[in-house]
């Protein structure tokens, strides 16, 4: 079975000035080029997909991946579903495709490993596998049964928590049934196909975990423990500067 890496880059950054936060520089290269070198040794294709934009002022910069563009969707969900049709259309035998956004910042290779060795296992009846660690003060964080999700938590509507469970910014798709449940969620929340900025709508990933436990169409989403410590995410240039700032000792510590 080809396994795939795909790297959902399309939003429009509103929280970081409109600059494409995959492409910062963190080092000595962007990040989406320090995640294509810490995954591409464990997956024989790596697809980035971004905004028309991004793709016009990047696309011959990004080597040892294929870039694509897409019209950025009403939320991450949203784009994550158009990107993986794209897939579906490159590599008409894939079965399950792991992903991660781009703009998390991954230490090392190792939760692609982690995540690599689970694909194979992965029940065919199951639509959706999260990445996750136990974090402290997490920004999200899921309330499970067993190794299933039943709802998603956010500190900003829930609060502050000291201890959870919580993504890391790295999933596992079966790319069949994760079209199709993404497709209903889409339908339920009334979201159209394109690109519409004044709707006040999202599709959220992490709230369709909600929609799958509700469901009685699909299998709910489940969870895998991959080691903590190796994943930072940032939507601010603070949290940039602060992942900047601190990298040497981020490293050192794993």
């Amino acid at each position: 079975m080809e396994h795939c890496l795909l790297i959902v880059a399309a939003g429009k950054s509103s929280r970081f000035d409109g600059f494409p936060k995959a492409f910062v520089k963190i080092g000595t290269c962007t990040n989406v080029e320090n995640t294509i070198k810490n995954a591409s040794q464990l997956f024989d294709k790596v697809f980035l997909g971004v905004n028309r934009e991004t793709y016009e002022a990047y696309k011959d910069n990004i080597l040892d991946c294929e870039m694509f563009c897409i019209e950025t969707g009403n939320g991450d969900a949203h784009s994550l579903l158009k990107c993986m049709k794209y897939v579906r259309t490159k590599v008409p035998n894939i079965t399950r495709l792991a992903v991660c956004w781009g703009d998390a910042f991954f230490i090392n290779g190792q939760p692609f490993a982690e995540i690599a060795n689970v694909m194979d296992s992965m029940q065919e009846n199951v639509p959706v596998i999260a990445a996750c660690s136990v974090d402290s003060r997490p920004y999200a964080w899921f309330e499970t049964e067993g190794k299933v999700i039943k709802r998603s938590h956010f500190a900003s509507c829930d609060g502050q928590v000291e201890k959870e469970l919580h993504d890391q910014s790295l999933f596992l798709l079966n790319i069949d049934l994760g079209i199709r449940y993404l497709e209903c969620y889409k339908d339920i929340l009334q979201i159209p196909d394109g690109y519409a900025p004044d709707l006040n709508k999202e599709m959220k990933l992490l709230y369709s975990f909600d929609f799958l436990y509700e469901s009685e169409m699909f299998h709910p989403a489940e969870y895998t423990v991959i080691t903590a410590g190796n994943v930072h995410s940032f939507n601010t240039k603070n949290e940039l500067q602060s992942i900047i700032k601190n990298m040497d000792s981020i490293r050192g510590g794993n």
